[in-house]
């Protein structure tokens, strides 16, 4: 089954994973992280709002703000690895950079 991992406080669906329940049908074997909720996951994905009845898809521009968001902790991370030492080559063998443009 899947089901939407849900920040009480806002509504905004965390993840989404897939579990199977227990047998007593109840998901027992799964701790939900303090403040917030799981339900079922139909048309929800992350980034997406739960309003109390349905799932809305995440806006265009909120999508942009967390790839921008990502971008820049991506970038960060890359300086401060070179700060401890690694090359740029080292970089991109562990995926953290791009290649350089031939």
């Amino acid at each position: 089954m899947r089901k939407a991992i849900i920040l009480t406080a806002t509504g905004i669906v965390d993840g989404v994973i897939v579990i199977e329940p227990d047998s007593a049908g109840g998901f027992s074997h799964y701790t939900i992280p303090a403040g917030y909720e799981m339900r079922d996951a139909e048309g929800a994905g992350p980034g997406s709002r739960w309003d109390g009845v349905r799932f809305t898809p995440p806006s265009d521009a909120a999508a942009l703000a967390a790839a921008a968001a990502l971008a820049a902790a991506a970038a960060s991370a890359s300086s401060k690895m070179q700060g401890l030492g690694f090359s740029s080559e080292e970089l991109v063998a562990m995926g953290l950079i791009a290649p350089p443009s031939p």
